[in-house]
């Protein structure tokens, strides 16, 4: 500058150049010629009379300044980044609404450069340029909730919303984690559908059975928002896929024993949790007398597992037994697990049929070799005349469940002595 003095106040002059080198932000003709001022963030020069509240020595990385944009406003800025030295580094006499008293600057400046919408002064004290940062709040991120979850397909495009305009999104940002260990997704895209909604199809890994979990990670990220707050806080989803049908692991009678004198309960474990059990998912038939039987069901999930027990009251069973007669136990392929998969009830990998399993009850038969003989009778006698109140008393000789083993016991034991079913 060779003209007569100049006066800057709240402004910006970095990163110049100049044919010669030196000097390269501002020179005049000497210290305090041409440029004078207070409150300015400056690069480097050789013409500046000492003014309040200058930072000087300055260089362009330092600023802190984003790109040449539209900001808003007519003209193009460069907007302030979270933690620019120029930010509320201003006069903080200054009155954007009337006289500040400062040489060379107008009265009444109520906008910055970009006009109408944007206060001179956000957070108490102006800025230093044409720019004032009106946004010091880090974007925040949310992935939307798989759903259905559990769920027996892949899981397809997952959404990730920020609440507001962001940059700097890459599938680095992500990882993806399967019961625990790392899946690789570094040959995935995101997709921006907008300045705050971007969107990962997971299609292509996550068609394994397993725990999920899909990671936004603010740390090393460039995740900024249009005033270059960064993000600072992880989004985090949780998920899991189930492709595979429940099965039957076991179904035992009674207590497991080898007895088929009666038979008081039947309990059918799955190999997951399939919800709620009940009397409809079940078929029990007596093949001996081709009637149907409706059990009474109670269930509670043990480690995982659904553990259903299938019980038989009321004046249809004597003792609280079945009667008499060959079984066929059907587990219907209605059961399902969380994730919507059918029973598997062949156990082929394929859902959708029923499970069936086979057994029989008759009175006498301690040893289940279906029939009554003298071994078992042998087991009997050792039981009879005593009552629930003995050690040596055997409910499975207690054919009418009243607590003791007495003669008319013995007559429905006799009946059935030296018989096979």
């Amino acid at each position: 500058v060779t003209f007569g003095p100049t006066t800057f106040n709240n402004s910006i002059i970095v990163g110049n150049t100049s044919n010669s080198g030196a000097a390269p932000d501002f020179a005049g003709n000497g210290p305090g010629t041409n440029f004078s001022g207070s409150f300015n963030l400056l690069g480097f020069g050789n013409d500046l009379a000492s003014g309040e509240g200058n930072q000087t020595d300055v260089t362009f990385a330092a600023a802190e300044l984003g790109n040449l944009a539209d900001n808003g406003g007519p003209t193009l800025t460069h907007a302030l980044l979270n933690g620019s030295p120029a930010i509320d580094a201003g006069d903080p006499s200054f009155d954007p609404n009337g006289p500040d008293g400062m040489e060379g600057t107008d009265d009444d400046i109520p906008f910055d450069q970009r006009g109408t919408g944007f206060d001179r002064v956000f957070g108490g004290q102006i800025d230093i340029g044409a720019f004032e940062l009106s946004d010091t709040v880090a974007p925040t991120a949310d992935i939307v909730d798989v759903s259905p979850d559990p769920r027996n397909t892949d899981v397809g495009v997952v959404t990730i919303n920020f609440d507001e305009d962001v940059t700097g999104v890459d599938i680095g940002d992500f990882t993806l984690t399967r019961d625990g260990v790392t899946v690789d997704i570094s040959g995935l895209t995101v997709t921006q559908v907008s300045g705050s909604e971007y969107t990962i199809d997971l299609s292509s890994v996550t068609n394994v059975d397993g725990d999920y979990e899909l990671k936004l990670n603010a740390s090393g990220s460039d995740i900024e928002d249009t005033s270059g707050n960064d993000l600072m806080i992880d989004a985090m989803d949780q998920f899991m896929v189930d492709l595979v049908g429940p099965t039957v692991e076991s179904v035992v009678v009674n207590d497991g024993s080898a007895q088929r004198s009666v038979v008081t309960s039947i309990t059918v474990t799955f190999s997951e949790d399939v919800g709620v059990v009940d009397a409809s998912h079940f078929e029990l038939t007596n093949t001996t007398t081709n009637t149907q039987v409706v059990p009474g069901v109670a269930y509670e999930v043990i480690n995982g597992r659904t553990v259903a027990t299938l019980t038989f009251s009321g004046s249809e069973f004597i003792g609280g037994s079945l009667a008499d007669g060959n079984y066929t136990l059907t587990t219907l392929s209605t059961i399902t697990d969380a994730a919507g998969n059918q029973l598997d009830g062949d156990g082929d990998g394929s859902g959708g049929d029923n499970a069936t399993d086979e057994f029989f009850r008759f009175f006498g038969d301690f040893d289940g070799d279906g029939d009554v003989d003298r071994r078992d009778f042998s087991a009997f006698r050792q039981t009879f005349n005593l009552n629930s109140s003995s050690s040596s008393y055997n409910a499975a000789f207690d054919f009418d469940g009243d607590g003791d083993v007495d003669r008319r016991d013995f007559g429905a034991f006799r009946v059935n002595f030296g018989r096979r079913l």
